[in-house]
């Protein structure tokens, strides 16, 4: 059975989240081919979330990542009852290159800003986060191919092309990455109101 049969299959709870990391962990140990990138301290995100209507944000955990509890669902980038923080940075040298923060997460989060019939007014909180220490992160690959990519993109698509070029371990660690990348190029806009916020 295929990484990808397995996992589609796998009844995620908050119970046996450890299972299914444990499951990672026997494919990858710390051998899995991934692209590593740091970002500085006091590099700076933006984060937004949609207003329902006559309601507005008044605590900062209302614009931080929801409790795990809340996260029943897979995301772009978290497992079930696993939060994600999801932003938008400035924080890259090649930032003029790169759309405004305020674009990106205003197209991540709202379906009515990207649906060209719609008209009408739809509030949202935008956030601004700074991190306090130095992020150690790493870069999925991509499985959609974009008509006009940044040359961030590219550079990291050329990055992945050389790891997997040199990379002689299991393979199934990379059927897990490319899984992983086809998870987040996934549209989860259904589950917005639980996972982008």
């Amino acid at each position: 059975m295929s990484i990808k049969e397995q996992l589609d299959k796998f009844e995620v709870n908050e119970e046996n989240i450890g299972v299914l990391y444990n499951y990672f962990d026997s494919i990858t140990g710390n051998n899995i081919p991934l692209i590593h990138f740091g970002l500085p301290k006091g590099c700076v995100f933006l984060r937004q979330r949609i207003n329902k209507e006559n309601e507005l944000f008044t605590q900062i955990a209302e614009l931080s990542y929801p409790p795990a509890d809340c996260v029943k669902e897979y995301g772009r980038a978290n497992v079930p009852y696993k939060p994600m923080f999801y932003g938008s940075t400035f924080g890259f040298d090649f930032r003029n290159e790169l759309p405004l923060p305020r674009m990106l997460v205003l197209l991540e989060t709202s379906t009515f800003a990207k649906d060209p019939e719609k008209s009408g007014i739809e509030r949202s909180t935008c956030s601004k986060w700074m991190a306090q220490k130095d992020l150690n992160l790493i870069a999925l690959p991509f499985s959609v191919e974009y008509v006009r990519p940044l040359n961030v993109i590219k550079q990291i698509q050329q990055e992945w092309e050389v790891q997997v070029k040199k990379y002689d371990g299991d393979k199934r660690a990379l059927d897990l990455v490319k899984y992983m990348s086809d998870e987040i190029a996934k549209n989860y806009s259904n589950n917005l109101d639980t996972t982008v916020h």
